[in-house]
């Protein structure tokens, strides 16, 4: 745990813009009847394009033909790669691990899969999102929990944006170094 505290530091002040996405959408799973899904999620974003995400999430379904409601929990670490960063509409790809915890079973269900959505930029911190999904993933004894197809529609908003302090402070510093040669001129 401290060693996931501590590469989230890390990379929240290495990282250019850091955000939180919620997002909501419908999970189609095998042999399980369709879902509704929320999630929440957390955007570590370089400025080269390359992004880490974290997310948790909670969905009910039923298995097909019987009436237990079965919790999930799903809980993702991702890596994305946004294709056009600079533009106001870019898509991106991504792969994540998943671990799911699923109601009324001992072990969770460990899988990985890929993907894909489109951001558009509604200001300089907040986007608006289409995601989709696919990925498998099963318990140490091999239950599948085997999910097809996911789509989601989301907004993130960032809350850190550490290239333009960086900015702001290279700015502050030409300033005071030409106001420097500007009075020793005047001294002259």
């Amino acid at each position: 745990m401290s060693v996931t505290i501590l590469l989230i530091s890390m990379a929240t002040s290495t990282y250019s813009i850091t955000s939180f996405g919620a997002s909501a959408g419908k999970s189609t799973f095998v042999g399980m009847d369709s879902a509704y899904q929320a999630n929440g999620k957390l955007i570590l974003k370089s400025g080269d394009g390359l992004e880490f995400d974290g997310g948790l999430g909670l969905l009910q379904t039923n298995r097909s033909g019987e009436s237990d409601t079965l919790t999930i929990i799903p809980v993702s670490f991702g890596i994305n790669y946004e294709l056009n960063q600079r533009s106001n509409i870019s898509p991106y790809l991504g792969a994540f691990g998943i671990v799911a915890f699923v109601s009324g079973i001992d072990s969770p269900y460990i899988g990985g899969g890929a993907k894909a959505g489109l951001r558009f930029t509604i200001s300089p911190k907040t986007r608006l999102f289409f995601e989709a999904n696919t990925y498998t993933s099963q318990t140490e004894s091999g239950e599948l929990l085997n999910q097809q197809f996911a789509a989601a529609v989301g907004l993130s908003i960032g809350f850190q944006n550490s290239e333009k302090k960086i900015k702001h402070k290279n700015n502050r510093r030409k300033n005071k170094a030409a106001r420097r040669k500007m009075k020793r001129r005047m001294l002259r």
